[in-house]
């Protein structure tokens, strides 16, 4: 009888850590699926905030040239929030009337960079400041 109960103890601990074990892997699953999830979420979230960033360094540099037709070239530090814009803005002459501005924000959050680049001129006579371009260029 003794024998009997010890296999029938022995066949239950097999079974008990088999089933353990599959509802431990479950979870384990689950847990890193969740995970993932949340930080899919996190970058998007993340991307936006960057963007958000850059966009409001080309808008702060574009208001810079308007107030200023004369700007000159300057990189600057734009802080939005927590998140940060860094602002490069070039000043070139096209020719005695117009002057070109090339305008970088590189918006950074969390390990998210992006950057929008920007094409400006401006009459010098009349001080018209016309957009020729804005293009955005995701970095990581």
């Amino acid at each position: 009888m003794k024998w009997i109960r010890s296999k029938k103890g022995i066949i239950s601990l097999t079974t008990v850590l088999i089933v353990s074990t599959v509802i431990v892997e479950t979870a384990l699953v689950g847990l890193s699926i969740a995970y993932l999830a949340g930080e899919e979420g996190f970058g998007l979230k993340a991307s936006r905030h960057a963007i958000a960033a850059a966009r409001s360094g080309i808008n702060d540099a574009v208001l810079r040239i308007i107030d200023n037709k004369d700007y000159l070239s300057n990189s600057y530090t734009l802080s939005v929030d927590s998140y940060e814009a860094d602002v490069t803005i070039t000043r070139s002459s096209i020719d005695t009337r117009y002057a070109r501005y090339d305008i970088e924000s590189l918006g950074k959050t969390f390990g998210k960079r992006i950057k929008i680049s920007g094409v400006l001129t401006v009459d010098e006579y009349s001080g018209e400041v016309t957009i020729q371009s804005f293009q955005e260029t995701g970095i990581e």
